[in-house]
């Protein structure tokens, strides 16, 4: 479990490439109950595509993923 942005996530799969050059990383917010996400971390650029959608830098992935969990349940995230 790791904390981004405030919130909880844990990686459900991790996938390292062949080469070393990227990691896949299938995400969970906890507490959350909508799906996991997927991330595609590219070391050699420094960042993190989100299922596909535009290259985020890594510095602000955290703001990009708790960003894309608001727009897929439509909640604004619990802090405590």
């Amino acid at each position: 479990m790791a904390e981004l942005g405030g919130s909880q996530w844990s990686a459900e799969e991790v996938f390292w490439a062949a080469d070393g050059s990227s990691l896949t990383l299938r995400l969970r917010r906890n507490p959350g109950d909508v799906p996991s996400v997927a991330i595609r971390v590219d070391l050699d650029r420094r960042t993190a595509p989100i299922e596909g959608r535009d290259e985020t830098p890594l510095a602000p992935l955290s703001l990009t993923l708790d960003a894309d969990y608001r727009r897929r349940d439509g909640k604004a995230p619990h802090f405590e």
